[in-house]
């Protein structure tokens, strides 16, 4: 097969590279940011070697190729002409939300989209690695009492276990904050010597307030709502703060009221919800078993789309 034609027929049949306002993909799809989605041709599309199908989702113009979506990426790219996707272009349905050009749904799962889908790599890998961790001691290749099994497992634990950092950086792409605080802000939900106290299970408080106490490692929701609350208060701070000690000012009291927030507020409402989707799963499964089976398979795709089911699995 000739990628590199294939890649040209693609980029004519969604209206040519002037109606193209970016491009990435995931794991199976090509994610195209179009000008005009009237522009492309789906029959055309579906036509093309290599081509499963077509899907418009969240403001994108999504082709379906498979495991190797990467090959026909990379020969679309070399075409020229043609931007990546970031944070400039990703944002975009939420900013065609405020002027009605999308529903708030499509909004929300272009906000998920942009944010796990570059994870999606990590997540495969660490997967893989915890399987063979399990693997192995099967076959009697490893002892679990092993150093090496031990490190095995930090390498397919890590991806999951920083994952709120890893969000933390995509989702400060999406919102056009600042990348190195929100992680480091991330940083502070997942702080050793902060999961020590949470361990030790006894009352803390932060200047006089109680800090509700929950391991945020693994976690979803919470540093997501964080990221999107750090988008106005960096905006605001940025306006009250004198350009003459705003490169000194903006971080140090960023990472402190976001740190805050974190802590305080916003990172216990997310993890309060998985509780309670734990709490309402294992209570609708001991009083009507089969109801909680349909239920979980129902809601299971918006589940997983907004990683609640991590936050249930902390409580559960």
């Amino acid at each position: 097969m000739d990628y590199s034609e294939v890649a040209r027929s693609i980029v004519k049949a969604v209206g040519g590279k002037q109606n193209i306002r970016s491009l990435t993909h995931c794991v199976t799809r090509l994610r195209f940011y179009l000008k005009d989605e009237q522009k492309a041709s789906d029959t055309t599309v579906k036509d093309i070697d290599g081509v499963l199908g077509v899907n418009h989702q969240s403001g994108q113009y999504q082709i379906i190729i498979g495991n190797g979506v990467g090959t026909y990426y990379d020969n679309i790219m070399a075409l020229g002409g043609i931007q990546a996707a970031n944070a400039d272009t990703t944002s975009d349905a939420a900013e065609d939300e405020t002027k009605g050009h999308t529903n708030l749904f499509d909004t929300f799962a272009n906000f998920i989209s942009s944010c796990m889908s570059p994870l999606i790599p990590a997540l495969i890998g660490g997967g893989m690695m915890k399987v063979i961790v399990i693997l192995l001691p099967l076959i009697h290749v490893l002892s679990t009492t092993s150093q090496t099994y031990k490190i095995l497992a930090i390498f397919g634990d890590a991806p999951f276990y920083f994952l709120p950092v890893m969000l933390a950086f995509t989702a400060a792409n999406y919102f056009k904050v600042s990348q190195i605080l929100a992680v480091v802000i991330a940083g502070i939900m997942i702080h050793p010597n902060f999961l020590a106290m949470v361990n030790a299970a006894k009352p803390v408080h932060f200047i006089g307030i109680p800090v509700t106490l929950f391991n945020y490692s693994s976690s979803v929701i919470p540093i997501l709502m964080v990221v999107w609350a750090m988008k106005y208060i960096e905006k605001g701070l940025k306006r009250v703060i004198p350009n003459s000690i705003k490169s000194i000012a903006l971080p140090l009291l960023e990472i402190f009221i976001m740190g805050f927030l974190a802590l305080i507020v916003i990172g216990p409402i997310g993890s309060f919800a998985g509780k309670g989707l734990s709490a309402a799963i294992l209570f609708i499964q001991s009083k009507v078993g089969w109801l909680a089976m349909a239920l979980m398979a129902a809601f299971m795709p918006l589940i997983v789309m907004t990683g609640m089911h991590w936050l249930s699995r902390q409580f559960s």
